[in-house]
């Protein structure tokens, strides 16, 4: 009978949302919005569990958005568990999210006992294996008739090598070769067995594709896939956009994606979990079957240029954004737009709508404030400034005052 696996990383659960400097609230639940959109996505990965009737689930990374998550992400998330439980046994691998700078716990410590046999979490290159009825895992070598073996690759603390490096990048380097020692026994191993292997990692794959907003910092680590075809598949959290991993092109290995969008990069992008079978007669044979299945609650990023902003959005009218979407305006535009644009972004805001204004004024007028500044003066300029803004003119003298005790009494 085929291991039916449901894969899911980077949950990034917290009760913080930065984005356009603001902190709403749900208004079903009362608790900060972007906590509510987790709690129901979490939910929505038990409900498709539960309905496609899996066999174990597995979270390749970042379940935290930070390593230090407040009481009430915790809560969230140990309850999202506790359901997934019920249904099949659950592997939770320690992203980078989840690690913490320095030698302090994880961010998933607290979690190792909270359900003996059915919750595994992934902190150490150990391979174990998933076994059948209520305990759902063992090690490797302790096992009896496994269904399956899973070689972990957990994102590695730094804190180690960090004070024997000479650098962020040597130490990126000595944590790329020890990792790739770690694929190749891993993958020695899996060949040895009779069941299907499951590599489950957190890192980034040589090749692999970040987005175009994104760039590869010389520090991030970077692990070889030379070895990969040794193992029945593959499933990588760290990168949230979907891919097979470079050279297996209709295979499952690679990045399974984000369950949900968290920034404007992932505004287009489809998201959700996937679900494949392994079968048992064929353990060194790829697997090469899966289904993506999309949540249908993915947060919304919406982004406008000026233009269109104006047509849809000026003020508040029968436009108005979708609930809980996340929208941002985006372009070069002359002094008159920016102002009737940063007017209705509070109007909007004050309706509740999650909206930032990223426009900027047009290098034309940027260069002659510069010129106007360069013409009067620092002095002169600021006088210029204060007699242009009925607000500010009655307070010229003041503010010239602080202005020069800030800078020293310089000119």
């Amino acid at each position: 009978m085929a291991l039916k696996v449901l894969a899911v990383a980077d949950s990034h659960v917290d009760d913080r949302m930065t984005l356009a400097g603001l902190t709403p609230v749900d208004p079903e639940t009362g608790e900060p919005l972007v906590l509510a959109q987790a709690r129901r996505m979490l939910a929505w990965v038990a409900e498709v569990a539960r309905r496609e009737n899996v066999d174990l689930i597995v979270h390749a990374g970042d379940a935290y958005e930070r390593p230090r998550p407040s009481p009430a992400s915790e809560a969230v998330f140990a309850h999202a568990l506790d359901a997934w439980c019920e249904i099949a046994p659950v592997v939770l691998l320690v992203g980078n999210h989840d690690r913490p700078h320095g030698t302090d716990a994880h961010a998933l410590e607290p979690l190792k006992n909270r359900r003996p046999g059915r919750l595994y979490i992934a902190d150490r290159p150990q391979p174990f294996a998933v076994v059948g009825g209520q305990v759902g895992f063992c090690p490797l070598e302790q096992a009896h008739a496994p269904m399956a073996a899973i070689f972990p690759i957990p994102y590695p603390s730094r804190s180690y090598l960090a004070e024997r490096s000479g650098g962020e990048e040597e130490t990126a380097q000595a944590m790329g070769a020890a990792l790739d020692r770690i694929v190749l026994a891993h993958a020695t191993r899996a060949e040895l067995l009779d069941v299907p292997s499951i590599i489950l990692g957190h890192g980034t794959l040589t090749g692999a594709e970040y987005r175009p907003y994104q760039t590869v910092p010389l520090s991030d680590l970077q692990i070889r896939t030379e070895h990969f075809d040794r193992f029945t598949c593959g499933v990588w959290g760290h990168l949230h956009k979907r891919q097979t991993a470079p050279g297996f092109a209709g295979r499952v290995h690679g990045y399974v994606g984000s369950p949900d969008r968290h920034d404007f990069g992932e505004e287009g992008d489809s998201k959700g979990v996937t679900i494949f079978d392994l079968d048992p007669d064929r353990p060194h044979e790829p697997a090469d079957g899966w289904i993506f299945v999309e949540y249908p609650g993915a947060r919304k990023f919406m982004t406008f240029a000026p233009e269109v902003f104006e047509s849809q959005h000026a003020g508040i009218g029968p436009t108005k954004p979708p609930a809980g979407a996340i929208m941002r305006v985006v372009g070069e535009v002359d002094e008159p737009t920016y102002d009737r644009i940063a007017a209705s972004v509070r109007a909007l805001k004050g309706a509740g709508v999650i909206i930032r204004n990223d426009c900027s004024v047009v290098r034309e007028d940027r260069a002659r404030v510069k010129d106007v500044a360069t013409a009067l003066g620092m002095h002169g300029a600021l006088v210029a400034a204060c007699g242009s803004r009925a607000d500010l003119t009655p307070n010229t003298e003041t503010i010239l005052e602080r202005v020069a005790q800030l800078r020293g009494g310089a000119p």
